[in-house]
């Protein structure tokens, strides 16, 4: 990335690393060519390798559900609405790493203060406390929105708008273009070997 934000810089063209270039051209503090490699890496993760994994998840769940997957190709307009239960049962967080700002007790665990601690936002999505059947996938769950898939607080995902209309507008236009996509029989779907992020290796679809 820091060598395709020195190249747009000798060769701008029309792409986001070239208006990043531009923009910030004639700035007091410019970003540096790391500092624009940086982000346009933390873009391609963030936006694209997780959203991507958000849509195979829920289309495995929606698939091997076959009444789920009818029942939004009969009712697309409930898509926008579940956006949330989808991200809650599907999102492709597995966690990150946070470090403690003070000493915190968790049952028999003390967890000093600067302690580098693994959260796993996954397992709050399917805490049963929170979630009742959490394994099932209820268009109708109340607090969905309640999901930590996007993060929380001040580390709330500033593309959580973009995601979820990139999950609606993909839902909508395959069930309303391809109400007989179906997973192609046979393969087993198998997840990659990923640390903070679920998601499958590959997912063969098919239709009429």
């Amino acid at each position: 990335m820091v060598e395709l934000a020195r190249h747009y810089a000798a060769h701008p063209a029309e792409n986001l690393i070239s208006a990043v270039v531009e923009a910030q051209a004639d700035s007091d503090q410019p970003l540096t060519f790391e500092e624009i490699g940086g982000l346009s890496r933390g873009l391609v993760l963030a936006g694209h390798e997780t959203s991507a994994a958000l849509l195979g998840n829920t289309l495995q769940t929606l698939l091997t559900q076959r009444g789920l997957w009818d029942y939004f190709c009969a009712h697309p307009e409930r898509i926008a609405g579940a956006a949330d239960e989808f991200l809650r049962h599907g999102g492709p967080a597995v966690g990150l790493f946070r470090q403690a700002t003070r000493e915190v007790q968790f049952g028999d665990v003390t967890v000093p203060q600067g302690a580098r601690v693994w959260v796993t936002y996954l397992a709050g999505n399917h805490d049963p406390a929170q979630f009742p059947d959490p394994q099932r996938l209820d268009a109708d769950r109340p607090n969905a929105a309640g999901h930590l898939s996007l993060g929380y607080g001040i580390h709330y995902c500033i593309g959580a708008p973009l995601a979820k209309l990139e999950l609606r507008v993909a839902l909508e236009e395959m069930t309303r273009t391809y109400p007989s996509l179906r997973l192609e029989a046979g393969q087993t779907l198998e997840h990659r070997p990923n640390f903070v992020m679920r998601g499958f290796r590959e997912m063969v679809l098919a239709i009429d």
